[in-house]
């Protein structure tokens, strides 16, 4: 889910599952587009890949999860949880940054803050979050985007470093078909100090579609 950045030196990977990712032999079905596995295919993966069944997702369900593990002492850990939330539906589309400390910022798209009707109808009705990771933890997540509508989504956040700050673009969708939402109504931007405790500031229009 995390794609992993040219300059990326530590001892951290991005997590299984991902299209695009290095890890070109994925451990999930997530984003493929695939029907989702039966509980019986879902055991058998767990076997074969030595990885728990809840790491694997909820084949009724298929929900995402944001995930991430690291290389110490040569071995991978087990994957973990960056922001679980019985509500979080479908963690999407991340983007992982590396400051020139090293420090570690992470953003996705995320549906715990929407109604449940609106998180069972699609899962592109959902908000960008952000989180970072200090002091061995990911930070509770922030949202990032303002919700000015329920049909009108967030959606491919791509997250950078620019010398002590964050910058943040991604696409906005307006609508709840395929023929309205199959381009951007437009792009926003917010920027935000590296420092955890820093706030995002208010998304502003980068650009924006012309109709007609």
């Amino acid at each position: 889910m995390f794609h992993r950045p040219p300059s990326f030196s530590r001892n951290w990977v991005n997590a299984p599952g991902r299209s695009g990712n290095s890890n070109r032999q994925s451990r999930s079905w997530r984003t493929s587009g695939a029907r989702p596995p039966t509980a019986r295919a879902v055991a058998y993966l767990s076997e074969r890949l030595g990885v728990p069944p809840s790491e694997l997702g909820d084949p009724r369900t298929n929900n995402e999860q944001l995930v991430y593990t690291r290389f110490v002492d040569g071995a991978w850990s087990a994957p973990a949880q960056v922001a679980p939330d019985p509500n979080a539906g479908h963690q999407m589309l991340a983007s992982l940054a590396i400051d020139k400390k090293d420090g570690l910022h992470v953003v996705w798209r995320d549906q715990r803050f929407v109604s449940p009707e609106a998180r069972l109808a699609l899962p592109t009705n959902a908000d960008i979050l952000g989180s970072d990771y200090v002091n061995g933890a990911w930070t509770t997540p922030v949202q990032i985007n303002t919700r000015e509508a329920p049909d009108v989504n967030p959606a491919w956040p791509h997250l950078a470093v620019d010398n002590d700050r964050l910058v943040l673009v991604w696409s906005i969708y307006k609508g709840t078909t395929a023929d309205e939402m199959r381009s951007a109504a437009r792009v926003e931007w917010s920027t935000r100090a590296l420092d955890a405790s820093a706030k995002w500031t208010t998304p502003q229009v980068l650009f924006e579609r012309q109709s007609g």
